[in-house]
């Protein structure tokens, strides 16, 4: 997206994604996820969001002002009105969100929005924006999640480079994913290959990046200070572990002539976790497990609470045959002897 709008800081792009779960994530990780503080070495702890800051202005605020820029942060919700946000990642890029999940009335809105926009934007979508709709002057088209079929792949890139304008799409694969390019070339699709490595350099470099393992370092910091987000914010980490776990079930939608190709058992669970800014490890997000939130931790005391109130509702039971005293009040029936069903006899 930086690259981009370095080239055209006026276009639009569309971002695709397989699950409606991963296209709320981005939407909000783009929209908060620059609200946290810079920290030395990539690193900071959750419940201390100020350590180790590089900003000298940030670190001569005062407590107070500290303790509301971490209340408010951590405060943030992903609202179901919100039309648009401004990116604090990207400044000055507009961002917006699509699904099939949303009402038909705040798709039509938004729809509008992105469509009227004279300004950087990103629509963050699934394919329900694929086909039939049509989005004028988009200069990109971000693949983030492969399609789930070739013709998704057409109706996708098809957003752009529309009534003779120039545009651009982008693919992301994985390293087991690569044989898709030999199935595009089959349609006719002959897409160049450009390393991820390649593009981080040159990103780097286009940022006064001057020693040769910088790239490294500044995507690092890139990665530390979203995760740093997603710990620090309730909501941010709820819908990143839900867009984590729902993208893995999106993934085993591919058609069955690509799941040679796009198949769960090639993922790397670890890294699709990194992928969504997730500290935890891939067992403890599919155990619901891991960093316990304020919200987490009252529901945990009142469903124990309600627990031992239940428990101390209930009527006592008696002990039944031997084991009763004789001098306790026992329950009378357990006395009687076992109760015998005598078949009928067909000779009588």
């Amino acid at each position: 997206l930086r690259n981009t709008f370095r080239k055209q800081p006026a276009s639009k792009v569309i971002v695709f994604l397989l699950c409606k779960d991963s296209v709320d994530f981005m939407f909000f990780l783009l929209a908060h996820g620059g609200l946290v503080p810079e920290a030395t070495n990539g690193q900071a702890h959750a419940d201390d969001l100020f350590k180790d800051m590089d900003d000298a202005e940030a670190r001569n605020k005062s407590l107070e002002d500290r303790r509301r820029e971490k209340t408010e942060q951590a405060g943030l919700k992903l609202k179901d009105e919100d039309i648009t946000l401004e990116s604090s990642v990207i400044s000055g890029v507009g961002l917006y969100r699509l699904h099939g999940s949303m009402p038909q009335k705040r798709r039509t809105e938004t729809f509008l929005a992105f469509s009227k926009a004279r300004h950087a934007s990103v629509l963050f979508t699934t394919d329900v924006a694929a086909r039939g709709l049509d989005l004028p002057n988009v200069s990109s088209i971000i693949q983030f999640d492969p399609p789930s079929g070739i013709d998704s792949y057409l109706h996708r890139v098809g957003r752009t480079a529309r009534l003779g304008r120039a545009g651009e799409a982008v693919l992301f694969l994985l390293p087991s994913e690569t044989k898709y390019l030999d199935m595009l070339e089959l349609k006719g699709l002959r897409p160049d290959d450009e390393r991820m490595e390649g593009v981080l350099k040159q990103m780097a470099k286009n940022e006064g990046a001057r020693k040769g393992n910088e790239w490294q370092l500044r995507a690092g910091e890139v990665q530390a200070k979203m995760e740093r987000f997603v710990v620090s914010n309730t909501t941010a980490s709820g819908l990143a572990k839900q867009a984590y776990l729902s993208s893995i079930r999106a993934y085993a939608t591919h058609l069955a002539a690509e799941r040679h190709i796009f198949h769960v058992k090639y993922l790397h669970f670890g890294h699709m976790a990194k992928a969504f800014a997730l500290r935890e490890t891939p067992n403890q997000v599919a155990q619901g497990k891991g960093n316990n939130t304020k919200a987490d931790d009252t529901k945990k005391d009142k469903k124990e609470k309600r627990e031992k109130e239940d428990a101390l509702k209930k009527k006592p039971r008696f002990k039944r045959g031997n084991d009763i005293s004789e001098f306790a009040v026992g329950d009378i029936s357990a006395y009687y002897g076992p109760r015998v069903k005598r078949g009928r006899d067909d000779s009588d």
